[in-house]
């Protein structure tokens, strides 16, 4: 996934305002020859320079249930940062929405997964068949708090886009 976390913070820091990418999800990200992930499609909204967020009216689909983006509708650059979470909790839980007692969207998976990580559980949520892979689980559980550490409630407890590529590239 470090090839997303890099396209995002390319458009924080590349132009004169902040850009949001605001809708990534598995469905638009593809991987090269090389295995190196790419996105494919881009819902894009810029913040004002000199703002902090932008007031987004598709409120409907867009900010992946990040909770002040659904309590505000405000776009933030701490929204994609949520919706990057969701998306590394996919890969490590995704099985989870697949079982008889969870039928949801990705959008829940917050949702499931706290409890276990309240519990020190967290190695109950990784894909079984991802266990099989010869990863260890420190290095699941190191992912799965970046994963966590992006969809902290409070936005201002999340880490910058930046700042999570980082810890990817550390573990």
């Amino acid at each position: 996934m470090q090839g997303i976390v890099n396209a995002l913070a390319y458009l924080r820091t590349s132009f004169s305002k902040s850009v949001i990418h605001r809708d990534i999800r598995s469905t638009i990200i593809i991987l090269d020859g090389n295995n190196v992930d790419k996105l494919i499609d881009f819902s894009l909204l810029s913040i004002p320079k000199g703002e902090l967020h932008v007031f987004d009216a598709a409120n409907e689909r867009m900010g992946g249930g990040a909770p002040e983006y659904i309590a505000t509708g405000y776009i933030t650059e701490k929204v994609d940062v949520y919706i990057y979470g969701v998306l590394l909790l996919g890969l490590l839980a995704g099985w989870m929405l697949n079982t008889p007692q969870y039928r949801y969207s990705p959008s829940f998976l917050p949702m499931l997964v706290n409890p276990y990580d309240e519990q020190n559980w967290l190695i109950k949520i990784i894909d079984p068949m991802s266990l099989k892979e010869g990863i260890t689980e420190e290095h699941f559980l190191a992912f799965a708090q970046i994963a966590l550490s992006c969809i902290s409630y409070m936005a201002e407890d999340r880490p910058t886009i930046i700042d999570a590529g980082k810890q990817l590239i550390e573990f």
